[in-house]
């Protein structure tokens, strides 16, 4: 493939890399047929490279005819599964894995990068992410300046075994001020779903960003990720949903979800300046933020722009929270005239646990329903943090309550309290 081709596919070019591109001319879909690709060669089994998809066959079905394995540098772009259509209509590219399996080990397994519309399904076999390399997942991701509308999409059924998956990003703008609706949707709901940790559990090593916007403000950006209800554990890195103006993400666990433990290891972004959601999460969870060696900010509802207001609600019911907070953020207002911010955080009929110890709430930071000295306005910043009464310990080394110009912040300790002792250990801002 030429090296403008390339260019115009929106991917960055390493002359490095192999590439061979699908045409679909061969008659008889496979990936083992010469003339199905542009070159005119079969990529060996065993190859390191990028294959990539464009417009060329859409709405046709592909077929491996063997068990195969892309290779190459761990998380480059340069490397790994390409679906990049940008095409008008949403005829997918479907990938018949044959029964058979498909590494993606090291390079980047991506659906829809700096172009719309990209649409892909993987089925009928096993898809494998990750081996020796670790490998990333993007679909619909941007990182230039360009106008792109609508929603890049994946579907992976059959069974997925993830073995060393770095960071997954579903619906991200990574830098400057593209126009236009723009985003991802990963199903995985029909997808048999195993890690390292076990059958039924997912784990992202690195980052999880469902809606998140790091570049500017000017149009939205849409995730969505979608999980199988048999899905037991979920373990990330650190959490970006809903995250920076314009990021609109969801993660759903399905209906009749068994997820028994979510876990993330770092940072918990959720409504931080976009707005985030968590649907279908059962009851009787065990919801852990942060490490006792390593602790980790959360934020449900921060706002520090111009624009939409922001809230986020974030319900742990009958299960059990076990928290390692560095700062956290409730419903925190960090710039002037804003709009209104709302944080929720309920673990009120959940089991507590903290650095502190069991029945004990810590963070060295905590901010609720307040706003920066500096940002006085108009604006309505409201946090709430519900703790259940078999609390018996509170500990904050900064707690900021309600503080600020219209700061509403309120602790409900719950009805029948337990608690015995409330410890400050820098700073009290009532």
């Amino acid at each position: 493939m030429c090296l403008a081709a390339l260019a115009a596919a929106g991917l960055a070019i390493s002359p490095a890399a192999a590439q061979y591109q699908w045409g679909g001319a061969g008659g008889d879909d496979s990936w083992g047929t010469a003339a199905n690709w542009t070159n005119n060669a079969v990529p060996p089994v065993d190859y390191t490279g990028r294959l990539l998809f464009t417009n060329a066959d859409l709405g046709a079905v592909n077929i491996i005819e063997a068990n195969r394995r892309i290779a190459g540098t761990a998380q480059s772009l340069s490397y790994g599964l390409h679906y990049n259509t940008g095409a008008d209509t949403p005829a997918a590219h479907t990938t018949d894995l044959n029964s058979a399996v498909l590494t993606l080990d090291g390079g980047t397994l991506l659906a829809g990068y700096n172009v719309s519309n990209s649409t892909a399904v993987i089925r009928n076999g096993t898809l494998q992410i990750g081996g020796a390399a670790r490998t990333d997942v993007k679909v619909g991701e941007n990182s230039i300046n360009k106008e792109l509308y609508g929603i890049s999409a994946l579907t992976i059924e059959g069974a997925l075994s993830v073995t060393n998956l770095g960071n997954l990003h579903v619906g991200r703008h990574q830098a400057g001020n593209a126009a236009g609706n723009r985003g991802g949707t990963l199903d995985l709901t029909a997808a048999a779903i195993a890690s390292t940790s076990g059958v039924n559990t997912l784990k992202v090593n690195e980052n999880l960003g469902v809606g998140s916007n790091n570049g500017g403000p000017n149009a939205p950006v849409l995730g969505l990720l979608r999980l199988p209800a048999a899905l037991a554990s979920l373990d990330v890195g650190s959490l970006y949903l809903g995250y920076e103006r314009a990021g609109y993400g969801t993660i759903d666990f399905g209906p009749g979800s068994a997820l028994t433990n979510f876990l993330c290891r770092g940072a918990f972004y959720l409504s931080y300046g976009g707005l985030g959601s968590i649907v279908n999460l059962p009851t009787g969870v065990t919801f852990t933020v942060g490490q006792p060696a390593l602790f980790a900010d959360m934020v449900v509802g921060h706002n520090g722009y111009a624009g939409n207001a922001i809230s986020g609600a974030l319900a742990v019911v009958n299960g059990r929270f076990v928290g390692c907070l560095n700062t956290l953020y409730l419903g925190h207002q960090a710039a002037g005239n804003t709009p209104n911010v709302t944080g929720d955080l309920d673990i009120a009929s959940c089991a507590v646990a903290s650095a502190a110890g069991e029945n004990s709430f810590h963070a060295n930071a905590a901010y609720i329903g307040s706003r920066n000295v500096g940002a006085e306005g108009d604006a309505n910043p409201h946090g709430v943090l519900r703790l259940p009464p078999t609390v018996t310990n509170l500990v904050f080394g900064t707690l900021q309550l309600g503080y600020g110009l219209h700061g509403d912040g309120t602790i409900d300790i719950g009805t029948n309290s337990q608690l015995r002792s409330i410890t400050i250990t820098n700073a009290l801002y009532w």
